[in-house]
């Protein structure tokens, strides 16, 4: 048979190897007992790391109180936005009735150069007749005709076709002038209509500013409570271990 180690001496029980044996038991029992509350110990030291992070992060968002008064800020400038686009629409109302009568300054200035154009070009015409009944009648004098007859048709002749190049300078200055006017009455209906529209911008804007601020209250209330479930779940650090009873 083999030998088997011994932690006894070879030359017989000695009373020390006992005390050594007590003590080698004693160590591992201590070193069994003792490496998990060691563990337990460091454990929190790393486990704290995180809510430093986690507090560190919450100190930069805002908190419920700031986006409470941001959203109660973004609720107050929405009713104000549908209160100022509501009155935006009835201002336009008001001006696009009164551009359709014919007692609004642009309109009565438009209606008044619309039928100086049309005088021009009916005095137009009549000079562009008168022309052409000069011409007709120098085409129609005789054969003898005196030269008196042919002074007197090329003379009436000069003098329609200086009124119709009159007429026509007219005319052209009155259909510019009727234009403006027709012009200034359209973008007087344009301006009236843009300003509806930037109310709507505005409250559209308004609309989504609320949202977000609404969502983002909500979104902090709802972290908020989930932290405070979580907190509740949490087990205490302070472990400890007492080892009794060692050898000295």
């Amino acid at each position: 048979m083999a030998a088997v180690p011994s932690l006894f001496s070879p030359f017989g029980p000695d009373p020390r190897d006992h005390v050594k044996i007590r003590r080698a038991l004693a160590t591992a029992v201590a070193a069994a007992v003792t490496a998990p509350v060691v563990l337990l110990s460091v454990t929190p030291a790393f486990a704290d790391a995180k809510p430093v992070a986690q507090t560190q992060n919450k100190s930069s968002k805002p908190t419920i109180k700031e986006l409470e008064a941001a959203a109660a800020a973004a609720q107050k400038a929405y009713e104000e936005a549908v209160k100022a686009r509501d009155e935006a629409q009835a201002t336009v109302r008001k001006a696009l009735q009164e551009l359709s009568e014919d007692s609004h300054p642009l309109v009565a200035a438009a209606n008044a150069a619309k039928a100086a154009a049309k005088d021009a070009a009916d005095a137009k015409d009549a000079a562009d007749k008168a022309v052409a009944e000069a011409k007709k009648v120098i085409a129609e004098l005789p054969a003898d005709a005196s030269e008196e007859q042919k002074t007197a048709a090329a003379t009436a002749l000069s003098e329609a076709e200086a009124t119709a190049t009159a007429a026509a300078t007219a005319k052209t200055a009155a259909d510019t002038k009727a234009e403006e006017a027709r012009e200034a009455v359209t973008d007087a209906r344009i301006e009236a209509a843009r300003a509806a529209g930037a109310a709507d911008k505005a409250l559209e804007d308004a609309l989504a500013a609320k949202i977000a601020a609404d969502a983002a209250l909500a979104k902090a209330i709802k972290e908020a409570e989930e932290e405070e479930e979580g907190e509740d779940c949490v087990p205490g650090d302070d472990l400890t271990a007492v080892v009794t009873g060692l050898p000295n």
